[in-house]
């Protein structure tokens, strides 16, 4: 009988056991679902920047490449002397604008709109018929690349594109560059 009695006792102490690495084993699976839905999102902003900031370097060498067929300047509508910097103001072209006055990155002029039909946009008036504001922001700059030291915007040999996208990501303000060189080598 007394063989009995300790048994009790000790599955009683089994299964507190059993419940309690259960526990530890759940709420650790449970961390993990949680962690790895906050690093999704963080996953998916920054592909998204990151593929917002390509496109604004690829604007610039199609513009380029345009200009080459259309028999103009090879550089027409990638910067000036004066306004170095810019948003894509539609499939085929830049807003060029005065970095002096409209430098800062997390400016609404820079803003990404997300269009109802699918893609992103900038466009100074706002989102149009439903497009959806996002957190993004996306600025182009150039530079003019020389050959001698000292050169300005009339003698240089390329332009270095400079495509900025900046978000929100939890506390933290983000950015990501994508940075090309193109040259008038045609």
């Amino acid at each position: 009988m007394n063989i009995m009695c300790e048994q009790k006792g000790q599955t009683l102490v089994e299964v507190m056991t059993v419940m309690f690495v259960l526990v530890v084993g759940i709420m650790g699976a449970l961390g993990l679902t949680s962690a790895n839905v906050r690093n999704e999102h963080s996953n998916l902003t920054r592909l998204i920047a990151s593929n917002l900031s390509r496109e604004g370097v690829e604007l610039a060498r199609s513009l380029r490449d345009s200009n080459w067929l259309k028999s103009v300047s090879w550089d027409t509508g990638i910067g000036a002397d004066s306004d170095r910097c810019a948003y894509v103001k539609d499939t085929a072209s830049f807003k060029l604008l005065n970095c002096g006055a409209n430098g800062a990155l997390k400016s609404d002029i820079y803003r990404v709109y997300k269009m109802n039909q699918g893609g992103y946009m900038q466009d100074q008036a706002g989102p149009q018929g439903g497009d959806n504001t996002t957190g993004f922001y996306r600025k182009v700059s150039f530079e003019e690349i020389c050959n001698i030291p000292g050169c300005n915007w009339i003698d240089k040999i390329g332009i270095r594109v400079i495509s900025e996208v900046g978000w929100q990501d939890r506390s933290e303000f983000r950015t990501i560059k994508a940075i090309e060189e193109l040259y008038n080598w045609r």
